[in-house]
């Protein structure tokens, strides 16, 4: 108990500092820490104290002596690297966590990366490709149509663009990565691929996707109020909004997505 206790007050030590608040005692319950926590990492205290197991064989340093003869900080834990990420994924300023870790920004980066990196290699979400397993999730699609009238939809597809900085010279073409539409820069992302999708089952989409054997696009034009395109558009737009909100929570969580990227 006392050693996840030291876990959480490091991982939020950082954060006392800048505000200057008093310092929290080891000895204080995860009870009293979590909030706090929640509110700076989103995530639970509970969350975070097994997710350090999941993938400390990947962000583990490997030459401990070489790390505590360069640094004067010595090692750095897989903690200390998971709540850094945690932290800037959240919306904390670079400055902010390498000063409350004594990370250099190389080093800061460099966890960054491995963090990510591990916890999508271990938290991998795979697209169902079993008859069963594309069969439930048909099922859960229809049970939220209207009289279960839509089937065979097995996902949503939808597009959000991250807003970021003008790259510059940093990248051979920067207007790649400008949006007209838009007039800024951005990264898009994609909330789906049609690799995996059988001729039986079909994604949904908004206008900008162009209509597929496997997406099914809204019918184009304007339709007569309760007439069969009328209504297809209805119950298809519907269904749609599922992975809309699934972008605003991701862009909700993740503070760092509310500023241009750097």
């Amino acid at each position: 108990m006392k050693r996840k206790t030291r876990l959480v007050a490091e991982a939020v030590n950082f954060w006392w500092q800048s505000v200057r608040l008093v310092a929290i005692s080891v000895a204080q319950s995860e009870s009293d820490l979590g909030p706090v926590f929640r509110r700076n990492f989103r995530m639970g205290i509970d969350d975070f104290n097994v997710l350090p197991g999941m993938i400390r064989h990947r962000i583990t340093t490997q030459c401990v002596a070489q790390a505590r003869r360069s640094d004067t900080r010595g090692e750095i834990t897989p903690e200390v690297r998971l709540a850094a990420t945690l932290r800037f994924l959240a919306g904390g300023q670079v400055w902010d966590i390498t000063d409350g870790y004594s990370l250099s920004t190389a080093e800061f980066y460099d966890s960054i990366w491995r963090t990510i990196d591990s916890i999508n290699a271990e938290l991998a979400t795979r697209f169902p490709v079993t008859e069963a397993d594309l069969s439930a999730v048909e099922q859960g699609f229809r049970a939220k149509s209207r009289n279960q009238c839509f089937k065979g939809c097995v996902g949503a597809i939808d597009g959000c663009i991250f807003e970021k900085q003008n790259p510059g010279c940093a990248v051979d073409n920067a207007q790649r990565y400008h949006v007209p539409r838009k007039d800024k820069y951005g990264l898009l992302a994609q909330a789906f691929e049609n690799g995996c999708i059988p001729g039986s089952f079909f994604l949904i989409g908004d206008a900008a996707y162009c209509c597929k054997s496997w997406l099914l696009s809204p019918i184009p034009g304007s339709h007569v109020p309760g007439s069969p395109e009328d209504s297809f558009n209805y119950v298809q737009s519907a269904l749609r909004m599922n992975v809309e909100c699934a972008f605003g929570m991701l862009i909700r969580k993740r503070g760092v997505l509310w500023r241009k990227l750097e």
